[in-house]
């Protein structure tokens, strides 16, 4: 953080209302992974951006700036993040182990498409670069193989794609081929 301005887009800022009338505005940021201390930027402003409240800002109005609470909201944001990521990890995770075994049988069943049109969804909604050589390497199969996997899953009627774009949804019969897959695996 070297340009000392609130990047409202950080995981590590928090924005609180403050003020007898919560008439002010503190966005306080935290040099990224510090959960400890104050913050290292805080910017204060009016609540309504056309007035300024009356006697502008004093010392009474700058305690009621809650360290602490913004703080503790930072710690529970970023705890709720990482059990997020964790958890999208854990099904990212036996997804592909699921597709693993299920591209090991080598029949192309409607589970396998399922599957595999399921983690190419996920590949492109998150960045992967090149899909389809990803898909390859977790299933062991070639990308012309993939591609066609895909064709199939989308004439099925498992895949609703875009035309000329990268990605697309699980239809209704999609997941619904992939409850079962995904229930026997929590049994």
């Amino acid at each position: 953080m070297t340009n000392w301005q609130v990047d409202r887009d950080s995981k590590y800022s928090v924005t609180t209302d403050f003020g007898p009338n919560y008439e002010w505005v503190a966005e306080m940021q935290w040099p990224e992974g510090e959960t400890q201390g104050g913050p290292a930027v805080l910017v204060i402003y009016p609540s309504d951006p056309d007035t300024c409240p009356p006697g502008g800002l004093s010392q009474t109005v700058l305690r009621d700036v809650d360290f602490k609470d913004a703080l503790d909201r930072l710690r529970g944001k970023l705890a709720a993040s990482k059990r997020w990521q964790r958890v999208r990890q854990d099904t990212e995770d036996k997804l592909t182990g699921l597709l693993a075994s299920h591209a090991a049988s080598g029949a192309i069943t409607p589970e396998y498409l399922a599957l595999l049109s399921r983690i190419y969804i996920g590949a492109v909604n998150n960045g992967q670069e090149k899909p389809l050589e990803h898909l390859a390497a977790l299933t062991g199969k070639s990308a012309a193989a993939i591609k066609n996997h895909l064709w199939h899953a989308t004439r099925k009627g498992l895949l609703e794609r875009s035309p000329g774009r990268a990605g697309g949804h699980l239809t209704e019969k999609g997941r619904a081929v992939l409850e079962p897959v995904l229930s026997d695996e929590n049994d």
